[in-house]
């Protein structure tokens, strides 16, 4: 069964990422950044980027990026 993979800001419900590989994605952030949940800021982005670069068009990554910079700080989390 494949995980969906949200984010949630304080003031806001719990929307969805749009990932397409989400056991990798968990993967990947979880190397970066330790286990889910984590809550991912503007100090983040850049190391998004690269992540996103080296993915092969993951769309996660940018997502989040674009998430982040929007709203300040997000946590993200898996569901299954």
């Amino acid at each position: 069964m494949s995980a969906t993979i949200h984010y949630r800001n304080a003031s806001k419900s719990d929307p969805v990422l749009a990932v397409d590989a989400p056991s990798s994605f968990i993967e990947s952030l979880e190397k970066a950044f330790g286990s889910l949940p984590i809550i991912s800021s503007g100090s983040h982005v850049d190391m998004l980027k690269g992540m996103g670069i080296t993915s092969h068009g993951e769309s996660g990554y940018q997502d989040a990026i674009d998430k982040i910079e929007k709203l300040g700080a997000i946590e993200i989390y898996a569901s299954w």
